[in-house]
């Protein structure tokens, strides 16, 4: 039985290391390192995204946004959830469920580059596999991200 058992976790754990082997975006692999041990609100997120990927405010931001948040969900790089003090209680929603809720949610009059109207929206946490993604990407020159201090949570 204990055999079965090995013999199982190897081959699971083969797996999720074939996934996690995935090439992530350019943006999305910053914002990951900058979210690495800690939470981000949304507004915090599309911050980054703006200031990483060039896209200009509006509703190409804000499409722009809600993709790279898609993508981080549907490859398991990310949690979606609520913050109480400093926990974080993720959605037990697929990706396309809380996708649906964001944008509902989000006021159409609401640029991404809004960042303090974003901020209760919902909080990411990078999940196991988000922060082993999480470097600096060989695609891109060293970038430095804006501290959290110096933009709107």
């Amino acid at each position: 039985m204990a055999a079965r058992t090995v013999s199982v976790t190897i081959r699971t754990y083969a797996r999720q290391s074939r996934m996690r082997a995935a090439p992530v975006n350019p943006v999305l692999q910053l914002v990951l390192a900058e979210n690495r041990g800690d939470c981000m609100s949304l507004g915090l997120f599309a911050h980054h995204v703006s200031s990483l990927s060039g896209c200009p405010d509006g509703p190409e931001l804000r499409e722009e946004v809600i993709g790279q948040l898609l993508t981080a969900l549907k490859t398991g790089l990310i949690s979606v959830g609520d913050m109480i003090g400093t926990n974080h209680f993720p959605w037990p929603d697929t990706p396309a469920q809380i996708i649906a809720w964001i944008e509902a949610v989000w006021p159409d009059d609401t640029l991404p580059s809004s960042f303090e109207k974003l901020q209760n929206i919902c909080w990411l946490t990078n999940t196991p596999a988000g922060d082993q993604a999480a470097g600096v990407s060989p695609e891109l020159p060293a970038q430095e991200l804006a501290s959290k201090d110096e933009v709107p949570a």
